[in-house]
Order: structure tokens, then sequence, then C-alpha cells
């Protein structure tokens, strides 16, 4: 197989971003993605979309039959999972997954935590609810995101984990001078400076056999309609970097090309596995 890109948006509306804590906003970032979704087209390039219930029900019939576009649930709110009982967070997915299906006409069989909160317990849950993949286990230094101890698992490429039938589609880490870092997109490569992210992201794409990029739509906005006595750490966490970063995923696609990857979205590329004899199952 082929060199697999996958591009990856978290689809939950502005006001769902966990720094804004429920704060009201006028625009809720539908510029931001189908502005994304026009780039990647543009590049040829599939795109996997984590739903929330309210990005789905924003942006539901504008997405309905776009092609190249595959469709996996976020959350029902954007809120952490980690913590969440069984039943309620078998309750969520069953729930978005109808919802998905009525709204889209399409299956969903993948997932994708808030905050990329993922371990076992939760894995247990997807299984159990019939889903194929997750694709949270970011593993990087911060307390929400939990962590997935992949070493059990059975490593397919640089990014995809099997694992008793369930794959694991994990975010992008390089190695960088200072230690890892996530090459993977959102705020990690938007708020670094591009010529610090650009040859570490070079490198890693020269050396690995697959690629997983994720963004948020209020990322590439304009402008953004930032509610009132937001704290300054939070204003700057969804500002900085805003204005390059559509020009900056435009170069990543660029590179993904020239280094001779391939788009693939999750589900695809376990079909692709399961005909080419890999046990995608």
């Amino acid at each position: 197989m082929s060199k697999a890109a996958f591009l990856t948006l978290d689809t939950e509306a502005f006001s769902e971003t966990t720094c804004l804590g429920g704060k009201e906003v006028a625009d809720e970032a539908g510029e931001g993605l189908f502005a994304l979704l026009d780039l990647f087209e543009k590049y040829g390039a599939k795109c996997t979309l984590f739903l929330t219930e309210r990005g789905l029900s924003l942006w539901g019939k504008q997405l309905a039959g776009r092609r190249g576009t595959e469709f996996a649930i976020h959350a029902r709110e954007h809120e952490p999972a980690l913590g969440q009982t069984e039943e309620r967070l078998t309750s969520t997915l069953l729930t978005m997954r109808e919802e998905v299906r009525r709204t889209l006409g399409a299956g969903a069989v993948g997932y994708r935590a808030p905050c990329f909160g993922i371990d076992e317990t939760i894995i247990k849950t997807l299984k159990r609810c019939g889903f194929c993949y997750d694709s949270s286990a970011l593993n990087y230094r911060n307390e929400r995101h939990g962590r997935l101890d992949l070493s059990s698992w059975r490593k397919v490429s640089d990014v995809v984990y099997e694992k008793d039938g369930f794959f694991e589609f994990k975010p992008s880490v390089a190695r960088a001078p200072w230690g890892k870092f996530p090459v993977c997109g959102g705020a990690y490569m938007r708020m670094t400076p591009w010529a610090v992210a650009k040859p570490v992201l070079r490198r890693h794409l020269a050396r690995s056999d697959a690629f997983l990029f994720y963004a948020h739509p209020f990322e590439v906005m304009r402008k953004l309609p930032l509610p009132k006595g937001l704290p300054f750490a939070s204003r700057l966490y969804v500002t900085r970097g805003r204005k390059q970063f559509l020009e900056r995923i435009e170069r990543m696609l660029g590179m993904l090309l020239e280094g001779g990857y391939e788009w693939f979205t999750p589900a695809g590329y376990l079909r692709t596995l399961r005909k080419n004899g890999g046990d995608g199952r």
C-alpha cells in the first residue's frame, strides 16, 4: 500500500470550543468549514468529518452527498468522554450514529473523543456499539487527553494500529530537536512559527509511511466573533496563527503530494486493507 495521508476535521461549532465555556457567538464557523473542504477538493483530497449534534444541524444539508467525505462521530455535545458512564457514552454514540444516518444518509463507523480524551474503557464501549475505529490517541502531554497504551496493539503503519479487529488512527507526532512535537495540526501547527514547524514536518513526512492531520473550522476563519470577557490565554489560543493557517495547510498538502502520499479516509483505508488481505475486517 502507498503512503497514506488522512485529513480530518473536528466539526464542532465555534461556541462549543472548550475554552469558550459555552459562550454564545454569532458565527458558528461554517465559513471555515467550507473553506477547508474547498481546499481539500482543489487537491483531490478525501476528508473525514467528526461531527457533533450542533455541527450536524448547522451544516448537514450542505454536507449531504459531498464527494470524498467520510462522516464519523465526535460527540453529541462537545464535552469530554473521559469519566462519562458507559450508559451515557453509549447513548451518545448510538444517537449520533442514527442522526448521521437520517441527516446525511451515511453510516458512521469511526469516533474521535473531544479533547482527544481516550482510554481503554471508551474503546471497549466503541467496540460494543459496533464502531470499527477510533482516532483519539494523540498521547501527548495534556491531562485532558488521557492516554491509550498502544504497546500491545499491532502496528499496521506509523499512524494505524489494530487490536482484536478494532483500529486506532493516531494523530501524527514527530521527533523534533526539542522533543516530541505534534505535526498533526490544530493549535500545535497553527500557533508554532512556520519557520520552526516546516522543517520538522518535512523530515517527518520523508521518514513516515502515513500521516494524520486534524483541524477545526474556526481556525481558518477570516474574522472570529470573540465573546466579551474571554480570558487572555483563551483569546490567544483561538486567534494566534489563524490568518495564516489556511495557507499553511495548503503548503502541507503540497508537501504530502511531493512526498508520494495518497489520500485516504480511515474507513476507505480499512476497505483497502481487506481487499489486500491485510485483515481490515
